[in-house]
This record gives C-alpha cells, structure tokens and sequence, in this order.
C-alpha cells in the first residue's frame, strides 16, 4: 500500500486556489504520476464543452451521466488535500469551518480529470471532486461533503487493481464522521484573494 508521501505529494503547495495536485492513473499511464491541475474548468470550441463545467460532480448516477462517465472508467484521480471548507448557517449569516481527519493526516478525495484543449491550442488538465451524501459531522454544516477515499481503497480507484463499475460506486460513501474533525475558520476564506495558512486557523465561534 502506497502513502501520499510515496506519491510526491507536497503539503506546501496544497493551498486554496483555482490549483490542485492530483494522483491520476489512466490508460495511457502505466504507474500512477502526480501533476498540478486547474478545478472544474470548462472552455467552448465549436459550440462543445470540453474539460468539467464543475468543481463538483455528483456520486449519483455518475457512471451513465455523459458529463462524467468516460472519466469515471478511465480517469480516475485522487486530489490530496489538509482539509476542506464548508459553510455553516447561522441566525447572523454564515460561518465557515475546516474540515480535516482527526488524526491530521492528509485526505485523498475522490476525483476525475480530463484533458482539452484550449481556443489558444493549448493542452489543458482539469478535474472535479466527487460528492455524496454527508456523514453527521458535515450533515451539520451542508448537505453534501467529498468523497474522502481509505488508504486501502487507492490502488482499486485508481485503476491499479480490476474492480467494475458497480465495486468502484460502492467506494462513493460517506467517510465516517468519527473519524473527522472540524473548526470555524476566518470568513476571509470567501475571497479568492487570500490565499495564506492563517486562513485554516481556528477562531473562535
């Protein structure tokens, strides 16, 4: 069994952003590889969508909606991250918080990449994490939460060991909730702008 670290994954460069860093594994890659990636982007050549309209995709139906099924056989990906952000409602507005595993190691969500080429011609890599329903800990904050993926489970999704698509849905659920932990965060992780660790520090609520 491989860990981040193995995969090259750098936690210092694992900051919020329009940037990710994922772990693929396709057709055309014989061992996994590790590359930086735009989120959810989308571009129309010719009146056709290439590349992910979404950030998001849904776990439901994923293997048979024609945005995400080719991807869902044959581009699977694992995108590496500390924690995550959800925003929760509160009788004044809403209040952000950090999600992350309660023993502080890195999270491998669930993800998709595609490439496509650009109106310049250029090449481009993007993915979209996939969500399912929450557990009761981010049930608290939102109705979704990503697909957080078990060390054992790595190698199957990324396509190292046979496994069909019914075995690969099944890997779709939600992580178990005593498993994670969460903190409110300054709201300032609202504005794309920012961008610098003090931004996951816990406030008070």
């Amino acid at each position: 069994m491989r860990t981040l670290t193995e995969y090259r994954v750098d936690r210092g460069k694992l900051k919020a952003g329009r940037q990710g860093l994922l772990v693929g594994h396709g057709r055309s890659h014989k061992v996994a590889s590790f590359s930086p990636a735009a989120e959810g982007c989308q571009k129309r050549i010719g009146g056709r969508c290439v590349g992910f309209a979404n950030i998001n995709a849904k776990a439901e139906g994923i293997e048979t909606r024609p945005a995400f099924r080719d991807a869902f056989q044959r581009r699977r990906c694992l995108v590496p991250v500390d924690s995550f952000y959800e925003w929760k409602k509160t009788g004044t507005g809403k209040q952000p918080y950090a999600i992350a595993l309660a023993d502080g190691s890195l999270m491998a969500l669930a993800g998709l990449w595609e490439n496509w080429r650009s109106p310049a011609g250029e090449w481009m890599r993007s993915f979209a994490i996939i969500t399912t329903t929450p557990n009761e800990l981010c049930a608290e904050l939102h109705n979704r939460m990503p697909v957080v993926l078990k060390p054992e489970t790595w190698r199957v999704w990324l396509g190292e060991e046979p496994a069909d698509a019914s075995a690969l849905k099944a890997l779709l659920a939600p992580f178990p909730s005593e498993e994670m932990t969460c903190w409110p965060v300054s709201t300032r992780v609202g504005n794309v702008k920012n961008n610098d660790p003090s931004l996951i520090e816990r406030i008070a609520a």
